[in-house]
């Protein structure tokens, strides 16, 4: 993947989302499983064993963090959301470069 970003201390809506979206252990294991494959947010749901309503407001968080990526795919009953890892490393810059 090696998909890199990096936020400047100045970036506080940015900084907000990402601490919001890592401040929760559910969350965390949603990033840990999206390491190893793609994922729907019914197989998310499935596997953690939670309500297809909350494993989408936590898929929502992670995509306003700008953690991972959604899309709609065809499924057998209509359209079904796979999310997918968008980043492997987040550089925190306190000290902007001269």
């Amino acid at each position: 993947m090696n998909r890199k970003t990096a936020i400047q201390l100045e970036e506080t809506e940015k900084l907000v989302n990402l601490g919001k979206a890592l401040s929760s252990e559910v969350r965390m294991e949603i990033l840990r499983m999206l390491r190893e494959e793609t994922l729907s947010v019914n197989e998310i749901a499935t596997i953690l064993h939670i309500p297809v309503s909350s494993a989408a407001l936590h898929v929502k968080t992670l995509e306003a963090a700008g953690l991972i990526l959604s899309e709609y795919q065809s499924g057998i009953r209509g359209a079904k959301k796979v999310c997918s890892l968008r980043l492997d490393m987040i550089d925190l810059v306190i000290v902007p470069p001269h």
